[in-house]
C-alpha cells in the first residue's frame, strides 16, 4: 500500500474521477520543497523543558528565594532551511531539514504571525515534543516573498493539516488508532518519557545530596566556630579536614 501522501499526490494522476481531494492533491505537490527561515519558540511540550522546570523546583526548595532565570541561547536563534511535507515512518509529516519534524495529525494550527506579517506561526499539538515553530518563506535566492506568496504557502498548510485530520477520523470509525497506525512511534514515545523520568530522577536525587552534603558542611563548620572561640579561619581548616 502506498503511504498517504504518496497516494494522495498521485490519485488525482492516475484516475482523475476518483480524486476527490483535488484541493489537498495540489497543496502537497506545492509544498514538496520550500525554502524558509525559521526559529523555535520555548518548547513548552518537551519533557525536557519538564526536566527543566522540575530541577528549578528542586534547587529553589534549598535556596533563600535568590532564584535565577536562566535561557535557551539557542531558543529563537533563527535558521535557513527548506520545509517539505512528505511521508514518514510516523506518517505524513512537516519537515524542516534534519532539524523538525511534525506529523501532519499533531498540528494544532497554522496561522500568520500576528506580530510579523510575513512569518507564518506552527503551533503543535501536546503530543508534539516542539513548541511553536515561526517560519518566514524565502525564494530560492534567500529574499523574502510578497504577501500572494505566503498566503499560498499558509492556505496549502491548513488545507494538508485538515486533510490529515479528516483521514485520522475516517480510520478512527474504522477502528484504526493512531497506535495501530505507528507502533513504533508509540513505543519509541513511551520509551523516551521513561528515560526522561529516570533522569530527572537521577538529578533530583543528586540535587538532594549535594544539598544535604552542603548543610552538614556549614553545621561543622558552625561548630568549629563556636569551639575555637570564633577563630573563623581556623575553625573553616579544622572543617574542611573533617
Amino acid at each position: 500500500m502506498l503511504p498517504p501522501l504518496t497516494s494522495l499526490k498521485l490519485i488525482g494522476l492516475i484516475c482523475p474521477c476518483f480524486d476527490s481531494d483535488s484541493a489537498a492533491r495540489i497543496a502537497a505537490w506545492s509544498l514538496s520543497t520550500v525554502r524558509v527561515r525559521w526559529n523555535r519558540n520555548a518548547t513548552s511540550n518537551s519533557a525536557s523543558g519538564v526536566s527543566g522546570s522540575v530541577s528549578g523546583f528542586i534547587s529553589s526548595m534549598f535556596s533563600s528565594g535568590n532564584a535565577t532565570t536562566s535561557t535557551n541561547e539557542t531558543e529563537n536563534e533563527v535558521h535557513l532551511g527548506t520545509m517539505v511535507v512528505t511521508d514518514t515512518s510516523n506518517g505524513p509529516s512537516l519537515n524542516i531539514d534534519s532539524d523538525i519534524s511534525i506529523p501532519l495529525r499533531h498540528i494544532r494550527s497554522i496561522d500568520a504571525f500576528t506580530s510579523d506579517p510575513n512569518s507564518i506561526d506552527i503551533q503543535p499539538s501536546e503530543k508534539s515534543s516542539e513548541g511553536t515553530i515561526h517560519i518566514q518563506i524565502l525564494t530560492e535566492e534567500g529574499a523574502d516573498v510578497d504577501d500572494s506568496v505566503k498566503n499560498e504557502v499558509l492556505d496549502n498548510l491548513q488545507i494538508l493539516v485538515e486533510w490529515e485530520r479528516r483521514r485520522q477520523d475516517t480510520l478512527a470509525e474504522q477502528g484504526i488508532s493512531e497506535e495501530d497506525q505507528y507502533p513504533e512511534s508509540a513505543a519509541s514515545k513511551s520509551n523516551i518519557l521513561s528515560d526522561q523520568a529516570k533522569k530527572m530522577q537521577h538529578f533530583a536525587q543528586r540535587e538532594i545530596e549535594m544539598q544535604k552534603t552542603k548543610r552538614e558542611r556549614e553545621a561543622r563548620k558552625a561548630k568549629y566556630v563556636k569551639d575555637a572561640g570564633g577563630l573563623k579561619y581556623t575553625a573553616i581548616a579544622m572543617a574542611n579536614r573533617s
